[in-house]
């Protein structure tokens, strides 16, 4: 089977001059949730699937020094300058060995796995019993998203890669029947390092307004952390 999408493979490869898009204030909103399993864990192993160049590895191992660290990536020319241990393959194939990591972080990339039910089962397949999986999408329900979601065909002039948003319920329920447990589900606001006039606007929205029940329309991403039963 053909696992390597090689249209998905050039458009990322783009980037093989590093892709950092997150500024400090995003990285310790979207690690510090982690705090809670990693501490105390020592020297366990975690990979970052769609890893690109690495930003939110080499965050995630400054905040945990101990931590393994796996960078998976299909688009080789930006998986060069993961710092870690790397591997140049596919989510639907992973090259790893029934339940060997403690951890698998998905910051930003799960949207890119479609079809969800062959990616998540590979994945589920190599987190160990009682391990962790970790998720930062873009939130289907936000205003934005669904504008460019009902118009495909304007989506695919700005990006044109395996980019299919997945609604939160709908995550929730494919690793409930995986095997999860969900331990945390909430929406955030990424600022970005350079952000364009619609995520200004975005975030200028967040700071004006308090949160609420409503911020599932309002915030633009959803983070969720599921742990594998035993």
């Amino acid at each position: 089977m053909k696992t390597v999408n090689e249209n998905d493979k050039s458009y990322f490869n783009r980037f093989q001059e590093g892709y950092n898009p997150y500024c400090a204030q995003d990285l310790e909103r979207i690690i510090s949730p982690l705090d809670s399993m990693l501490k105390g864990q020592g020297t366990a192993l975690a990979a970052e699937i769609g890893c690109a160049s690495g930003q939110f590895s080499r965050r995630l191992k400054d905040r945990y020094p101990g931590l393994r660290l796996l960078g998976i990536d299909i688009a080789e020319k930006v998986l060069a300058s993961y710092p870690y241990g790397k591997i140049l393959g596919s989510v639907f194939e992973l090259p790893l060995a029934d339940g060997c990591l403690d951890l698998v972080c998905l910051p930003a990339a799960l949207h890119h796995f479609y079809p969800f039910d062959r990616s998540l089962k590979e994945i589920a397949r190599t987190i160990k019993a009682g391990g962790w999986l970790y998720c930062l999408e873009p939130n289907f329900y936000h205003p934005q998203r669904r504008f460019f979601m009902r118009f495909g065909w304007l989506y695919r002039l700005y990006r044109k890669a395996n980019d299919v948003p997945i609604r939160p319920e709908a995550l929730v329920s494919l690793l409930s029947g995986m095997g999860f447990d969900i331990e945390r589900l909430e929406y955030v606001n990424i600022f970005f390092r350079n952000p364009s006039f619609l995520q200004r606007m975005q975030n200028a929205l967040y700071r004006s307004t308090p949160r609420t029940r409503f911020d599932r329309h309002i915030l633009p991403w959803f983070l969720l952390l599921a742990r594998k039963r035993a």
